[in-house]
């Protein structure tokens, strides 16, 4: 029911450990994992140690841009999931995926599950109610977020979401473009688009709400690419 989805561009040291953590982590069955390289292949001797685990490893040829790399990669998935998390981050906790397919599952209009704790949300609101599907506890990521009200919880970080969702927006590359002056406008320009067909995000507050994944790319950005996006 799930493909996994990694975004990567160069920078390998961060990937083998993000990929290292999830496989410790995860616990959940999935088809396969495709790790898109933005750029030119992944080289051998990085790829070697995960050989043993059902990955696909594609790229890009030269730089054509995070929300390009983005569609490539979907454009392979045929499962109804998508399990979607960039090169640098750190998985710490299993169970991840069961409970975040468990809110999908229950709820049409929920676009994506964050697994972030909740005290690491980039300071984005949630919403105080708590949510129970099955025992798994969750809470809304706040709409409407800053002061133009420009964030609605819609994120590339790692979580749970659906390919039905995507390929009704016909694609991402078709509506934003990545800036790498401004990282976040894409993800907002993508966020408003389901705003306005009622989706919202939702984030796992089960336990002490400490989460399963932590971000380690900090001070790491990529620069820009010399492809369709500037």
């Amino acid at each position: 029911m799930i493909t996994g989805v990694v975004t990567s561009c160069r920078r390998y040291d961060l990937l083998s450990d993000t990929l290292n953590s999830f496989f410790s982590m995860n616990t959940a069955p999935f088809d396969r994992l495709i790790v898109i390289e933005d750029g030119a292949d992944i080289p051998e001797e990085i790829r070697r140690p995960f050989s043993h685990h059902p990955i696909e490893w594609i790229s890009t040829g030269q730089r054509v841009g995070q929300l390009a790399a983005i569609d490539y990669a979907y454009s392979r998935v045929t499962t109804p999931y998508i399990f979607h998390f960039e090169d640098d981050w750190l998985f710490y906790r299993s169970g991840f995926i069961e409970r975040s397919l468990v809110v999908l599952e229950s709820n049409p209009k929920c676009l994506q599950v964050w697994i972030r704790a909740l005290t690491d949300t980039q300071r984005h609101p949630m919403e105080e109610f708590v949510h129970t599907d099955l025992g798994v506890t969750w809470r809304r990521l706040a709409l409407d977020y800053r002061f133009k009200g420009e964030w609605h919880g819609f994120s590339f970080n790692p979580g749970l979401r659906r390919l039905q969702d995507y390929v009704s927006m016909g694609g991402y590359g078709v509506h934003a473009r990545f800036d790498p002056a401004n990282p976040g406008e894409a993800e907002s320009r993508i966020g408003a688009l389901y705003r306005m067909r009622d989706f919202y995000a939702a984030i796992l507050c089960d336990d002490d709400g400490s989460g399963y994944v932590r971000h380690i790319g900090w001070g790491r950005h990529v620069g820009p690419a010399t492809g369709s996006e500037p």
